[in-house]
């Protein structure tokens, strides 16, 4: 699947998944996989429900190892690479944070500048997306209980990572900030 989209399903405080494209072609197979599931094994799974309070709150991380579950288009991948040395480590972030359809931590997005060759370093993202210069374009989202953030890309984050892409396509690159 080339442009994999993970579906769930939540019941009480567990969560089911299961894998599709964006034809969904499998969307019936997988919900009814499913239902048959939590109908046959429904005594074992009542001893694991329970009732979530409303005072827990629950940030979902989706686990993002790769490029390849970002969903970044094969010949904007090919600029960023052809581009890597060039690209300012703020503009990668930003680009991470584009193709990606959940926030990212700190880990993922280190993991992932990591295989394109131009890795993003903590002292760095604690310090430098917060810069006068650069206020307004990344949300960061403290993750109760732990001292790690979620980060997402605001509306002018996003107008960034798509003048980004353009400049990347041109020859010569040239920055668009």
């Amino acid at each position: 699947m080339e442009h994999e989209i993970t579906v769930g399903v939540q019941s009480g405080n567990i969560i089911f998944s299961f894998k599709t494209d964006r034809e969904g072609s499998n969307l019936k197979e997988g919900f009814e996989t499913i239902n048959h599931l939590l109908s046959s094994h429904r005594e074992l799974l009542q001893k694991a429900i329970r009732p979530i309070s409303p005072a827990t709150s629950i940030v979902r991380e989706r686990t993002i190892n790769s490029l390849s579950q970002l969903g970044m288009p094969a010949d904007e991948k090919e600029a960023i690479l052809s581009h890597i040395d060039d690209l300012n480590r703020f503009d990668l972030f930003v680009l991470l944070l584009h193709y990606s359809v959940e926030p990212l931590s700190y880990e993922q997005v280190m993991s992932l500048s990591k295989q394109l060759g131009k890795p993003i370093k903590y002292n760095w993202l604690d310090s430098e997306p917060h810069r006068d210069k650069r206020k307004g374009f990344i949300m960061s989202t403290p993750i109760p209980g732990r001292q790690e953030k979620l980060y997402s890309l605001t509306a002018r984050g996003e107008n960034n990572a798509k003048s980004t892409i353009e400049a990347l396509k041109k020859e010569p690159y040239k920055a668009p900030l």
